[in-house]
């Protein structure tokens, strides 16, 4: 017996769905917003999912002023690969930001070309997105038609007003740029199955985030030797050229990148669990709301075992997976949730699987409904109330109700996928053990 498939699998019915829980949910919030802060004036950060206006594009201010002098590793200045600086310069060369000397100069400085850079950047990144869809249209196996076009702007505007994209824009951070090589490296693993350009796409977004080696699972899992080694090429040749044009040895540069991105994962100072995605605000999250301080040996325990468990069982499913944008969709919301300090602004990775689930040609069926839902549903805040700011280690901002809310709708997908997807692995090796001959 068949699976049942939607009335129309077509991909006007998928954006229709993933339209109308986008705008539904959205529609809740700014309802609970306008009560409590234009009927009752409640400050922030009630009923808000970005931070405090004072530290607006800090991120971005960051970037710029740690490659202006050629110098961002051994100044201690960022933790940011080497591609991502490079992919900076236009945007940090506006103006001299080596006059200043702390973030709070930075962000109290009256100067135009700064904030006509933030604009540049927030234009470029926008326009960027927008053509990494556009070129996945276009590239599409079957016939293109008006009606698909205009179903992709339609995606695109709901994905530059998700909250995942405005808390990116909010803090100026470069991820949108991994965004892009992301959705081009899905659309082609989608479209483009044979051809070469995916895995490069793959080496240039962990080239300038890292955390996108994880992705390289699903060439490992499939033996797909040649793509592997086009995606280790890429990401290698971006990260090392760059370092031979910064300030002091190469061998130094690296050493202190190292330890930057080390300090950064969290070890002993502990984790970041304000405006957090994964599954180390998800546990810290539980313990804050039962008024205890996160044990970070437990915290760093859940993590790793997680890590372990989900990585694994997901990895034996991708033997058997054939369907392009359940993989990766299933190994980007690990990613998203494994990683140790998962901000917010993570879940924009999620554009990529969403494009190609979306308007992908490949089978759609009823069972596969809670993807779009859920996904739909990490694109829309649930910052409506805010834990007491309680300071731990000097990392306990502003903890809100979307770390809870996200964190679990991230851990019931990969769920989802790994019970439907054994069942589905079950049911092919007992079909095959019956075909056999006695």
């Amino acid at each position: 017996m068949t699976t049942p498939r939607l009335a129309d699998p077509c991909s006007r019915t998928r954006l229709e769905i993933f339209a109308a829980v986008f705008f539904l949910f959205n529609l809740v919030f700014l309802l609970f917003r306008f009560y409590h802060i234009y009927l009752f004036g409640e400050a922030w950060p009630i009923a808000n999912p970005l931070f405090d206006s004072s530290v607006r594009f800090l991120d971005f201010y960051e970037i710029n002023r740690a490659i202006y002098g050629f110098n961002p590793y051994i100044s201690g200045l960022t933790n940011y690969p080497p591609l991502i600086l490079i992919l900076a310069l236009p945007f940090a060369f506006v103006t001299d930001y080596s006059r200043f000397d702390s973030y709070g100069a930075m962000l109290g400085a009256d100067d135009p070309a700064m904030k006509e850079s933030v604009m540049a950047f927030v234009v470029t990144s926008y326009i960027c997105i927008l053509a990494a869809i556009i070129i996945g249209l276009l590239i599409k196996k079957r016939k293109k038609s008006l009606s698909d076009f205009m179903s992709g702007f339609i995606l695109y505007a709901l994905f530059a007003v998700s909250t995942p994209v405005l808390f990116a824009i909010d803090r100026g951070n470069y991820l949108l740029f991994t965004t892009v090589f992301l959705v081009l490296w899905a659309v082609f693993e989608e479209e483009r199955p044979d051809s070469i350009w995916g895995a490069i796409f793959l080496g240039l977004a962990a080239a300038t985030k890292i955390y996108p080696v994880y992705m390289l699972m699903i060439y490992l899992f499939a033996r797909q030797w040649k793509k592997l080694a086009a995606s280790v090429i890429t990401g290698l040749v971006t990260t090392i050229v760059p370092i031979f044009f910064f300030e002091g040895s190469f061998y130094d540069n690296c050493r202190f990148f190292y330890h930057a991105v080390l300090d950064f994962g969290g070890g002993d100072k502990g984790y970041r669990p304000y405006y957090n995605v994964g599954i180390t605000g998800l546990v810290c999250y539980l313990y804050r709301m039962n008024g205890i301080d996160p044990d970070n040996a437990v915290v760093k325990i859940s993590w790793f075992a997680a890590g372990v468990v989900l990585t694994l069982l997901v990895a034996f499913i991708f033997v058997f997976e054939k369907i392009a944008w359940k993989k990766v969709l299933a190994v980007t919301a690990l990613m998203v949730f494994l990683t140790p300090n998962s901000s917010l602004y993570n879940s924009c990775y999620l554009i990529a699987p969403i494009v190609i689930m979306i308007f992908g040609d490949n089978e759609f069926k009823l069972s596969d409904m809670p993807y779009l839902i859920v996904t739909a549903l990490l694109m829309v805040p649930f910052a409506y109330t805010y834990l007491p700011n309680v300071e731990y280690n000097g990392f306990y901002w502003n903890m809100n109700t979307a770390i809870l809310v996200d964190g679990l709708l991230y851990l019931a997908m990969i769920l989802y996928y790994i019970v439907t997807g054994m069942i589905t692995v079950i049911r092919r090796l007992s079909s095959n053990a019956i075909k056999k001959p006695a």
